[in-house]
């Protein structure tokens, strides 16, 4: 295979599929621990892009996309992350060949920033009422920002 000159005629019959499968196998390769996120978020792209061919794929495509997949409930962040995964795939398939064009695929604006932090004094204050077991989880969700149920728990 010749990484270095995309073949136009080549990429004109890659369908999304093709992609798909270049990424899915990019993160085996690589034993990415993301593996299960990156196969729902190619499900979802599938479902809107079904088997098409790579060239109905544009900016306005995705923008269409990412419209189908807020009105579906979908937050900003998980939507980033299926359109992180497929601009991976665009670019894999340009390095192996099969995609002449990458489309300029624009990210959606995240906040999603952790809110409820204490003050000095006020944790100071919640923590001299505590019970002498809880104390540790506290401080360490004070000391780090990680959340108690899903970062510190399940350690």
């Amino acid at each position: 295979m010749d990484l270095g000159n995309p073949d136009p005629s080549k990429a004109t019959k890659t369908q999304f599929e093709d992609l798909a499968r270049l990424i899915e196998n990019d993160y085996i390769i690589k034993d990415r621990a993301s593996l299960l996120r990156l196969r729902r978020s190619l499900g979802h792209l599938r479902k809107f892009f079904n088997n098409s061919f790579i060239s109905v794929v544009t900016f306005n495509a995705v923008e269409e996309y990412k419209a189908h997949r807020k009105m579906g409930g979908a937050a900003n962040a998980t939507i980033n992350r299926e359109i992180a995964a497929l601009k991976r795939a665009f670019n894999l398939g340009k390095t192996a060949g099969s995609v002449f064009v990458v489309p300029a695929i624009g990210m959606l604006q995240e906040r999603n920033q952790r809110t409820g932090f204490f003050e000095r004094e006020e944790y100071d204050a919640l923590l001299s009422h505590l019970p002498q077991d809880i104390r540790p989880v506290i401080e360490m969700a004070y000391c780090t920002g990680w959340r108690i149920d899903s970062e510190i728990l399940t350690r």
